[in-house]
């Protein structure tokens, strides 16, 4: 049986090698997590939709070498359990300003104030408190619109001075949404367009407001993004005003977003 080997760190600063990981096709392998030494909020709902994605097709995943400092997390304990055959399965976990969501076939409307009774150190400002209410408000709408996936995990995390959030599905791809509708010549151009004003996912209905009034909200607190789907990556860094494009060399089945947010920017 093949042993594949996760990365030290589990975080959406280096997401390649885990999307690379969803390519596995085989019908049983190895999971091995030796050399994990992190994993941010970011991070574990990567890890649900690795665990959702291989359960969709019965794949067996027998895990090795756990670090016991990750064995409370709710996911990987699901990992941990025998007999490995791992089935789609909604998670949550909340402790100390971190929160992860496993939602299906709605948005919840309490995300943040359900934060906030497990944050009492860190003062949120009520102004960027709303805005990041919004932020994942439009990224859940976003995820319902486009995915047609039956489930979708949001996060929400205070580390240092930043706020980090985001909404991940393993449904269908923004692009391939899109191209029911417009024409592009590859999937970075197909997502810089989804930022668009008057863009939409829709086939019939008018829309096109929540990316772009994401990316607007995301500059206005000097923020940043990090948008995958399909083979596609855009990192737009609003403070320094610059844009990063990537072509992923495995493609992502689904769509991921991440949001930056400095905690002192309203």
């Amino acid at each position: 049986m093949e042993t594949y080997t996760l990365p030290t760190t589990i975080s959406f600063t280096r997401p390649e090698p885990l999307i690379k990981l969803l390519s596995i096709e085989k019908p049983q392998f190895i999971l091995d997590w030796s050399k994990v030494a992190r994993i941010d909020m970011a991070g574990l709902a990567i890890l649900c939709c690795m665990y959702d994605h291989w359960g969709e097709r019965k794949i067996k995943v027998i895990s090795a070498n756990i670090p016991a400092q990750f064995e409370n997390y709710p996911v990987i304990k699901k990992f941990m359990t025998p007999p490995h055959l791992v089935t789609p399965e909604l998670f949550d976990f909340q402790q100390s300003c971190k929160k992860l969501s496993g939602i299906s076939n709605q948005i919840p409307m309490f995300f943040m104030e359900q934060l906030h009774s497990t944050c009492p150190i860190i003062k949120i400002k009520a102004e960027l408190s709303f805005t990041c209410n919004l932020l994942l408000s439009e990224l859940m709408q976003n995820s319902r619109d486009h995915s047609s996936g039956e489930r979708y995990y949001a996060f929400f995390e205070v580390n240092g001075l930043n706020i980090y959030l985001g909404v991940l599905d393993m449904g269908v791809t923004v692009p391939a949404k899109l191209e029911q509708k417009y024409n592009f010549s590859n999937n970075i151009e197909a997502i810089e367009m989804a930022l668009k004003e008057g863009i939409t996912t829709r086939r019939q209905r008018a829309g096109g407001k929540g990316l772009f009034y994401l990316k607007e909200e995301i500059k206005a607190c000097k923020g940043s993004l990090t948008f995958i789907s399909r083979d596609a990556q855009i990192k737009m860094f609003t403070g320094a005003k610059t844009i990063q494009r990537r072509k992923l060399q495995t493609p992502l089945r689904g769509t991921w977003i991440f949001v930056t947010v400095p905690l002192l920017s309203k």
